[in-house]
């Protein structure tokens, strides 16, 4: 993982436990942005940062006893494989 996805990740991290859902790039930079290779980045960012978001709160959601998962496949496996980690924790 590059240093700018790891940031990203990290960052995902601990919007989750501020409970603070705030992605790098909304859709206005999408719309803004000329270049796919641009879009690209921007798209492995903010999936660096839901990663790490939806994982920290299946952990914390298990510590509440709150199962309440995404309805995005990508960002429910993250919040299932945070809620089993910390469920065999």
């Amino acid at each position: 993982m590059s240093d700018n996805l790891e940031y990203y990740h990290n960052k995902g991290e601990q919007d989750a436990n501020d409970r603070n859902y705030d992605p790098p790039h909304g859709v206005l930079d999408s719309l803004t942005t000329w270049s796919d290779s641009g879009t690209e980045r921007m798209i492995e960012e903010n999936t660096a940062y839901d990663q790490g978001y939806f994982h920290t709160r299946g952990q914390i959601d298990y510590g509440d006893n709150d199962y309440s998962p995404p309805h995005d496949s990508d960002a429910k496996e993250a919040y299932d494989e945070g809620w089993e980690a910390a469920k065999n924790s």
